[in-house]
């Protein structure tokens, strides 16, 4: 990028806006389009069963051990994966 030069081109921008508004129109809750999960003739829905994550299981476990750390918000903790996924 040269001097002068807009860090943001009108597409760019235009991207960014579109990926705002579609990220605005679903539940912040399941994800889902607001305009199916709301509304007068709302879709209905059911959980599936679920899938465990590894890593989150890893990352609270992980967390658990700084549950008393006096900066315990502040703690950014990561992920080392240590096997390659199952086949």
């Amino acid at each position: 990028m040269g001097e002068g030069e807009p860090l943001w081109l009108d597409e760019d921008r235009e991207w960014a806006l579109a990926l705002q508004a579609y990220e605005a129109s679903l539940c912040n809750g399941c994800g889902q389009p607001l305009s199916q999960t709301t509304g007068e003739h709302p879709a209905e829905f059911e959980s599936d069963i679920p899938d465990e994550s590894t890593g989150c299981t890893a990352l609270r476990a992980g967390m658990a051990d700084y549950a008393d750390h006096p900066k315990r918000e502040s703690l950014k903790f990561r992920l080392i994966q240590k096997t390659s996924p199952n086949p």
